[in-house]
C-alpha cells in the first residue's frame, strides 16, 4: 500500500503544470516608485502587432501583475505615458516554465523645464496672433475712416 501511495505520488509530481501565458513587469520611474496605468503596445517575436492597452492591473508594489497574451514565445513591448520618455522596445522571452521572471522597466521623468519651455512658446504664439488680429481690427478701421 505504501508503495502504491509513493507511486502516484511520483507521477503527479512528473506532470508538467500549466503556466498561462501573461507576461508580468514591472514599470516604475528613475527613484523607484510604481507608474499607474502605463500603456503598453505588444509585438511577436516578427515585430507584428499584437495589442495595445493601457495596464491598469498591479500588484500592492505597483508591479504590473499581467499584459495577457495568446501564446508563449518572444515579445516586443514598448511603454509609454504622459509625462515620461516612453520606451522603445523591451524584448521579453516567455516559457512555460515553473518560474518566470518579471522584468522591471525604469522610465525617466520629462525634464520639467523643456515642458515649460513649451508652454512659453505657446503663450507666446498666441500673443503674437492676438497682436496680428489687433493689427488687422485697427487697420479696417483706419482704411474706412480715410475713404
Amino acid at each position: 500500500m505504501l508503495g502504491l501511495l509513493s507511486g502516484t505520488s511520483l507521477l503527479t509530481q512528473a506532470q508538467p503544470q500549466y503556466v498561462e501565458p501573461a507576461i508580468k513587469i514591472g514599470v516604475f520611474d528613475s527613484e523607484g516608485n510604481p507608474i499607474d496605468k502605463p500603456k503598453v503596445i505588444v509585438y511577436d517575436s516578427l515585430h507584428r502587432f499584437v495589442k495595445e492597452e493601457v495596464v491598469n492591473k498591479t500588484d500592492f508594489k505597483g508591479q504590473i501583475k499581467k499584459i495577457e497574451i495568446q501564446n508563449f514565445g518572444t515579445y516586443y513591448l514598448q511603454f509609454s505615458k504622459e509625462g515620461y520618455e516612453p520606451i522603445e522596445e523591451v524584448r521579453v522571452t516567455w516559457k512555460n516554465d515553473m518560474v518566470n521572471r518579471s522584468p522591471i522597466v525604469k522610465m525617466k521623468l520629462l525634464n520639467a523645464s523643456k515642458s515649460l519651455s513649451w508652454m512659453w512658446w505657446e503663450i507666446g504664439a498666441v500673443m503674437l496672433l492676438m497682436a496680428l488680429q489687433g493689427y488687422k481690427i485697427f487697420r479696417k478701421k483706419y482704411n474706412n475712416k480715410n475713404l
